[in-house]
């Protein structure tokens, strides 16, 4: 790729970025002023709960890392993932802080800083690729990083650390087969709670991608929770079942992360639903004609006759 083209590619994503924030912006002032009017007329505001996930934390990133977290803990509470779908209490906000994958990066450079601050988090292991690379440069920022291995897995303390699955093998389930996403689900279930002697309950999507029949999947496997992505447009579930993240990263700017963390980027699984529902619009009109020509051409030939369109 030309330096042409990246320094192009760099200015669309910061573009994209500002776009972000500034939408943010409008429903966090929208969220405080609702809030301040509620307050004022004596309506009390349930407490709101986000997830956020990571991927890689590099030595160089770390003392980003740590800013990111003496933030959370001043404007929110910390809890398990496992509580994340939990909302009773009022005016309160908490996040639960997870990371995909089961990087080294992470383990080495974010979980002593979460520790040294009594933070909670989650892990989600790719069970049968421990100790891999992951072999793709689109999911690895770093190639110098690899998943953590089977013993560093299991040296990591529990105290505050829970370990969630996150497949077997790291494939995008939308791409494959019923009985395939069963299997990769079910297998790493049985492998995690072998090796950690412990009941795994918790599992996110690879790639995020994944949707209603997955979401069953794993409740027919014996998980109590799922986590998914704001970027994908399967809502929410009733039951807390599902739970939907937005992407942190330790270069997110100051302003970024507050907003992620005030959900302020909830609007990123509007658009991602509404651009979805406009393709799905336009798909529909272009094979319209299509299956009009086709509906001519039949009749023509039931008819001996044949339309010309260009007329």
């Amino acid at each position: 790729m030309s330096f042409k083209n990246i320094q192009l590619r760099k200015h669309r994503s910061t573009v994209k970025r500002l776009a972000k924030v500034i939408a943010g912006l409008v429903v966090y002032v929208a969220d405080e002023t609702i809030g301040l009017v509620k307050k004022a007329i004596g309506i009390r505001s349930p407490g709101t709960t986000v997830a956020i996930y990571y991927h890689q934390v590099s030595r160089a990133d770390r003392n980003r890392f740590a800013r990111q977290m003496d933030h959370l803990l001043r404007w929110a509470t910390p809890v398990r993932a496992e509580d994340a779908g939990a909302f009773d209490g009022e005016d309160l906000r908490r996040v639960a802080i997870t990371a995909d994958d089961g990087w080294l990066s992470f383990v080495e450079n974010a979980l002593p800083e979460l520790e040294q601050r009594n933070i909670p988090s989650t892990i989600f292991v790719v069970s049968h690729r421990l100790g891999d690379t992951l072999g793709d440069p689109n999911i690895s920022g770093d190639p110098n990083d690899r998943l953590i291995s089977e013993a560093e897995l299991l040296k990591i303390p529990r105290e505050l650390v829970t370990i969630g699955s996150h497949t077997a093998t790291h494939p995008r389930l939308n791409s494959i087969s019923v009985t395939d996403i069963y299997r990769e689900l079910l297998e790493s279930r049985i492998r995690l709670s072998y090796l950690l002697k412990a009941n795994i309950t918790l599992i996110c999507f690879p790639f995020s991608k994944y949707n209603e029949t997955t979401i069953e999947l794993c409740r027919s496997t014996g998980y109590e929770r799922a986590f998914g992505s704001q970027t994908t447009p399967v809502a929410q579930s009733h039951d807390a079942f599902l739970v939907q993240r937005v992407r942190v990263d330790p270069t997110d700017w100051p302003i970024e992360f507050h907003l992620k963390l005030m959900n302020a980027y909830r609007m990123v699984f509007f658009a991602s639903k509404l651009k979805q529902q406009a393709g799905a619009a336009l798909s529909r009109l272009s094979s319209a004609p299509r299956r009009e020509s086709f509906t001519r051409y039949r009749r023509g030939a039931t008819t001996g006759r044949y339309s010309d369109a260009s007329k």
